[in-house]
Parts: C-alpha cells; sequence; structure tokens
C-alpha cells in the first residue's frame, strides 16, 4: 500500500504505541515520520525516523 497523503497527529498515547498502531493496519516500518516535540521551547525536538526507529527512541 503506497500512502502518499501528509498528516498531523497530535497522540494522547505515548508515540510508540502510535507506531505500533500504524504499523499493525497496513503501513511499513520503512515508513519516514517526523516528530515534533515540545515547539517553542528550549529543549524543541525535531527528529525525522521510521515508524520502526521510532520504538528505540524517548521522548517525553
Amino acid at each position: 500500500m503506497k500512502i502518499r497523503k501528509k498528516n498531523i497527529i497530535l497522540p494522547n498515547h505515548h508515540i510508540s504505541e502510535l507506531a505500533k498502531y500504524l504499523i499493525d493496519h497496513e503501513y511499513s516500518p520503512k515508513h519516514e515520520i517526523t516528530i515534533c516535540e515540545k515547539l517553542s521551547y528550549l529543549d524543541e525536538q525535531i527528529v525525522q525516523v521510521t515508524l520502526g526507529e521510532d520504538k528505540q527512541i524517548e521522548f517525553g
């Protein structure tokens, strides 16, 4: 399945749970995502990873 739409998701669960959900629903673990955390704060973090890699990174 090729998914070409860009989406913004504001999860109320840990990001690894969201990644697992997407993988379980036909997204490839190689699907690239951008995670933006604490935007405009001093400890802002913007990370580009795959859904599979996402499980290995700690987010707040």
